[in-house]
């Protein structure tokens, strides 16, 4: 019996441990976008590197830049390799600074069709600006379903972008640390901790019923012997 139970544990230590990564590894594979950040810092100035890993194919995407404007400033951005065969407009900060920056990238030409590269997709740059309060704020992009378009036929089921999470950490006006969490899924996409989450439980339910049906038949069966003897 205890056997038997050591073993369900074990296996469900094992699901806990390799679900996540095997779920990230899976939403790699799948029809999604995927933006992985790195950065570099020192004590008032960031670059964000955005970094395409996973690409479909596209004919058109918008991203949202999101960012705390009372806390940082976005200063500029350098257009990397990735999506280089389409058009890309950004939002003029000079003309209006109240308006979202967002980062749109079309296909004029259909001969082309939809673009397939990987790699650096843009260079972020910001300053932080005086007098902030300290705190954790967040720099990512804001993706919604039909914001990423693709000619007909082409995958056209991806609905989803998953995208990494700066969190800054500011402190005395300086910027202490820059963590960046992996794989934040969009509100729009699929929620791939959830998903592993409820499998997690889903198992570990299963586990203990089948657990607790074995000590049962055990305990009959002894019930029987000592019935036998008398």
């Amino acid at each position: 019996m205890k056997k038997i139970v050591v073993f369900v544990i074990t296996c469900l230590m094992c699901i806990v441990y390799f679900a996540p990564a095997s779920a990230v590894f899976a939403a790699d594979l799948s029809d999604s976008i995927v933006l992985h950040l790195t950065e570099t810092h020192n004590d008032n100035q960031i670059i964000i590197n955005v970094n395409l890993i996973t690409n479909t194919g596209v004919s058109g995407m918008t991203l949202e830049l999101v960012y705390d404007r009372g806390v940082f400033e976005f200063t500029g951005f350098d257009q990397g390799q990735a999506l280089n065969s389409l058009d890309l407009v950004s939002t003029d900060l000079s003309e209006d600074p109240t308006l979202p920056v967002k980062f749109n990238w079309f296909n004029q030409n259909t001969d082309i069709g939809n673009d397939f590269s990987t790699g650096n997709l843009l260079k972020l740059y910001f300053t932080l600006k005086p007098d902030c309060q300290g705190g954790e704020y967040g720099i990512s992009f804001r993706y919604q379903q039909g914001d990423i378009v693709y000619i007909a036929k082409n995958h056209p089921n991806t609905k989803s972008a998953i995208i990494d999470k700066a969190v800054v950490n500011v402190s005395e006006n300086k910027i202490t640390e820059i963590e960046i969490q992996q794989f934040e899924t969009s509100d729009d996409g699929v929620n791939v901790g959830l998903i592993v989450g409820a499998a997690v439980f889903a198992v570990a339910a299963v586990s203990a019923v089948v657990v607790v049906l074995i000590v049962r038949k055990r305990k009959g069966k002894g019930r029987r012997k000592n019935w036998l003897k008398l």
